[in-house]
Formats: C-alpha cells, sequence, structure tokens
C-alpha cells in the first residue's frame, strides 16, 4: 500500500515552515515523526505541536509517518528538488520525491488513520507524564509520543532518586517517595478529566 501526491515546491516552502523556523532547542522539542495525511485535494503534515496543509493531486489517499531527520532532509528547501510540481510517492521503509529516494525502516504507513494522542512541542513534564495515564503505549506508539514519554519518566525517576538523596536522613525510602509522586501525578492528571 502506497500513497501518491503531487505538490507545487513554492507552495510546500511556505506550507512547511512552521516545522523547521524557531525550533525550540533541547531533546523536549525535538521532533521525531511527520504524519503525512493526503486526501480529497489535500495533504496534510502533523507533527507534535505543529501541522499544516495545502492543496495537493493526490493519485492515491492515505497515512504515512517519516522520521523527522528524513522529512527535513526532503523538506526544508523543496524547491531545490526541482520541477513544477513535485510528485511523492511513499510506501512501507522508502519515500520518493521525483528522482530522489529515500529508503529507512523509520517510513511506515500506519494502519491509524490519525493521531491519537498529542501534546505541545514545550509541554511540561506533567503533561508528558500524563500521557501514561491516558494512552496504552500502542496509542503513544501509533502517535509518535512512545519517544517523549518515555523520557518523561526517566526525568521524573532522576528527580525522584534526587529527593530519596536529599530525604535519606528523614529515613524516607525511595520506593515509598516514588509511590507517593506518582499517585500525585495520578490524582492531578484524572482530576483534569
Amino acid at each position: 500500500m502506497a500513497i501518491e501526491f503531487s505538490l507545487d515546491p513554492q507552495e510546500l516552502a511556505k506550507t512547511l515552515k512552521p516545522f523547521f523556523a524557531g525550533r525550540a532547542r533541547g531533546e523536549e522539542a525535538a521532533l521525531d515523526y511527520v504524519d503525512i495525511s493526503a486526501q480529497g485535494d489535500e495533504v496534510e503534515f502533523i507533527s507534535t505541536g505543529v501541522s499544516s496543509s495545502l492543496p495537493a493531486q493526490v493519485t492515491a489517499a492515505g497515512h504515512a509517518r517519516i522520521p523527522y531527520a528524513i522529512f527535513e532532509t526532503l523538506f526544508r528547501h523543496p524547491k531545490k528538488l526541482g520541477s513544477e510540481h513535485l510528485n511523492f510517492h511513499v510506501s512501507e521503509g522508502q519515500i520518493k520525491v521525483g528522482s530522489a529516494a529515500f529508503k529507512h525502516q523509520g517510513i511506515t504507513i500506519p494502519t491509524i488513520g490519525a493521531r491519537i494522542a498529542d501534546l505541545p512541542i514545550d509541554a511540561p513534564l506533567m503533561a508528558a507524564l500524563a500521557l501514561n495515564f491516558r494512552f496504552t503505549s500502542e496509542e503513544l506508539m501509533d502517535s509518535g509520543l512512545s519517544a517523549r514519554a518515555m523520557e518523561a519518566q526517566r526525568n521524573a525517576e532522576e528527580i525522584i532518586d534526587d529527593a530519596a538523596r536529599v530525604l535519606e536522613p528523614l529515613k524516607v525510602e525511595r520506593a515509598g517517595l516514588r509511590q507517593f509522586v506518582w499517585e500525585q501525578i495520578r490524582k492531578r492528571f484524572t482530576h483534569k478529566l
């Protein structure tokens, strides 16, 4: 199964500026994947905290996911790819744009049509931790947020480790402190629902 569409390179360059301009620095702000949805006469590009769409000639509708590094390589300067219209063909493990082709195992054609979960690029630690209570690991993986959720858990565990060292003279055990912290996160998350 593949998706195919054709885009104007000048329109594409304008449309994708939010994906490249003013990106925050740091691991939490890094984009992992970009989802592409081609339907009707439109193509939409979606990632954590950002999305853009533009008119397109869609010859094979569908959805694809591309690792951000490949997306950036292809789309940061689409005018360099030439032609009045850029023809895209995305299949499992590969994307072709005109005569250029990239193969990568991270290029996928997911079974879902839209992201189930989303999180702003500059979301606080608590919001990233809350993902674990609201979504399954499969839903986080399908939404491209699995790495951010796992990084948030690692950050929380480091904070708990630091707090346990500080509270050691008071005989506060790490296990009890960890349980308390996760109960507080769970309460705040379920309270906001």
